[in-house]
């Protein structure tokens, strides 16, 4: 599966973790499945990137798109958790305790499957 993402910036961060993750053809199955798009926030560094899934490729891009409609927002330590080690009891504290805030919660599920 490919992935495109920007040369500098969040979104080539993003972009090159999604590349590592995608090395499991289980997580290229997880990928094929999704459709759409989703924005990363990480708030203490004002930092933003968009990530389309497009069927057979990934598209990432610096920022958020306004038609966007699935979002996760947290600051860089609770983002770095998730990606390093995501587990659904910790992901639920944080969402209650509100260090977390997803909107969509069907398409961050997915994505946080992929990133697990």
């Amino acid at each position: 599966m490919k992935v495109v993402y920007p040369e500098s910036g969040f979104g080539s961060i993003v972009g090159q973790i999604l590349e590592q993750k995608l090395k499991k053809p289980e997580k290229i199955e997880i990928a094929k499945r999704m459709r759409g798009g989703i924005a990363i926030e990480v708030e203490d560094l004002e930092a933003v990137a968009t990530v389309r899934f497009k069927g057979e490729s990934i598209e990432v891009t610096n920022g958020k798109a306004e038609d966007v409609s699935s979002t996760i927002s947290a600051n860089f330590k609770v983002i770095n958790e998730l990606v390093s080690q995501p587990k659904t009891l910790k992901v639920l504290k944080l969402i209650i305790t509100r260090k977390l805030k997803i909107k969509g919660f069907t398409m961050a599920r997915m994505f946080s499957a992929l990133l697990s």
